[in-house]
């Protein structure tokens, strides 16, 4: 049987990437520093637990350092995709409590550059979807019940014999989206342009 090759980080990081793009979008962040990193049990730590390696240069940036935690099976860390944050922290050497400087590899030869181990919990949650989302902005995002003028136009629309789409109880996940987030996107006119009008009401 052929065993599978492992991922590289950097390709893990180039797999990862396309998925939070558009989330990092809408928080207005244009060039994160992104990665994806393996998390994993050790004992680094008085009483073990979950821990995170990286280096010096990605947390010295003077901005947030993304990740998304991969396992050793190359899996989404935890079962579900989630985005966290490394807080940018200028001052980050000085805490030498909250991480564990690795100086050398596992066969005792010197590291070309030194890694530092930091605990899981050092990393601050972003967003967490699951991991058959196809978007970290339309996953997960709690759905509001469609206003009162919407279901009137809706109900106009069924009973003049002029809807071309389902009752609100069975619209599609774009119509959904669209009303949740106020923006013009469905694939139904008459609804874009109930949105527009309310948009501009406000």
């Amino acid at each position: 049987m052929e065993t599978k090759r492992k991922k590289s980080v950097n390709e893990q990081t180039e797999d990862f990437r396309p998925f939070w793009e558009p989330l990092f979008s809408e928080m207005g962040i244009a060039n994160p520093i992104f990665f994806a990193k393996l998390c994993y049990n050790s004992n680094d730590f008085p009483g073990g637990g979950a821990v995170v390696r990286v280096y010096a240069e990605q947390i010295s940036k003077g901005q947030d350092m993304y990740v998304e935690f991969f396992n050793w099976e190359d899996t989404h860390y935890n079962g579900v995709r989630a985005l966290y944050k490394f807080k940018n922290n200028p001052n980050w050497r000085e805490d030498t409590d909250s991480y564990v400087e690795v100086t050398k590899k596992g066969d005792g030869t010197p590291m070309p550059t030194p890694s530092y181990i930091f605990k899981f919990s050092s990393f601050e949650l972003v967003k967490s979807v699951e991991i058959t989302a196809l978007s970290p902005i339309s996953t997960g995002t709690p759905v509001a019940k469609p206003s009162k003028k919407e279901l009137d136009v809706l109900e106009e629309e069924i009973t003049s014999g002029e809807k071309d789409d389902n009752h609100y109880a069975q619209m599609t996940i774009r119509d959904i989206y669209a009303i949740v987030q106020n923006t013009p996107i469905s694939n139904k006119k008459w609804l874009n342009k109930i949105i527009t009008e309310n948009r501009k009401g406000q």
